[in-house]
């Protein structure tokens, strides 16, 4: 009986943490996009292309999607949550296909970032794209692993999170999609603290997808000096 009671505490702090991350997903979203996406047209922001607008619309839909699975599991409504799941899949393959033809359009319009060269430029973008989706991929193969599967799906959408905060240009941190990319990283911090919190050490699923998006971060750096991808670039159009 005492096991039980104890356990209680424990899952609370899990249904609020998990929920505290997707309402921090949808502010940080909101913060990053307020004037070029929000209310691009009350700040008289350059109108955005229609690729764009569409990669704004299921990117909201999808922090939005998050935050509404972490409530049903929160009220315990689990077969809603698992029904819902197909949603899920659709909107996080949609996710990354609008993300890479995003990059395209912007290819395309030249307009690319003159201050950073262009390998760079390209690697960031599309390297967040494939390590959505395989963390997602992850997530559903593990599906039946409630405490792998939400950890998983709360590092893929944390990935996600390097483009809105590069917008915010915060003075303690490098520009662009480094600086991006940096706070993502520290931000698997509190992901951390809470399995030290429930669990007295870090869960597997926290030290593998947090360690991949850590490892991107150079991963990508490294192959955007390759022969290979500057040939691929070069294939794209954009050099």
């Amino acid at each position: 009986m005492a096991t039980v009671v104890s356990r209680l505490p424990a899952a609370r702090s899990d249904r609020n943490f998990f929920t505290g991350m997707a309402l921090f997903f949808i502010v940080i979203s909101a913060a990053g996009f307020w004037q070029s996406f929000y209310l691009a047209s009350w700040f008289g922001t350059k109108p955005l292309s229609p690729i764009m607008h569409l990669h704004g619309v299921v990117m909201t839909a999808w922090v939005l999607f998050f935050l509404l699975q972490t409530a049903f599991v929160r009220n315990a409504r689990v077969e809603a949550h698992r029904r819902w799941g197909m949603v899920g899949l659709l909107l996080a393959g949609a996710v990354g296909a609008t993300s890479l033809a995003t990059v395209m359009a912007t290819l395309g319009a030249g307009r690319l970032d003159k201050s950073v060269p262009v390998e760079i430029f390209l690697v960031f973008p599309i390297g967040l794209s494939l390590m959505f989706w395989l963390l997602v991929g992850c997530a559903v193969y593990w599906v039946r692993d409630a405490a792998t599967h939400k950890r998983l799906m709360v590092l893929a959408t944390l990935a996600t999170m390097a483009t809105p905060i590069a917008r915010l240009r915060l003075p303690f941190l490098p520009p662009a999609a480094l600086g991006g990319n940096i706070a993502v990283i520290a931000l698997i911090l509190p992901l951390v603290l809470h399995d030290l919190s429930s669990f007295r050490r870090v869960h597997p699923a926290t030290v593998w997808g947090g360690g991949f998006i850590a490892a991107m971060l150079p991963l990508r750096l490294l192959v955007a000096h390759t022969d290979a991808w500057k040939a691929f670039v070069g294939w794209l159009g954009a050099t």
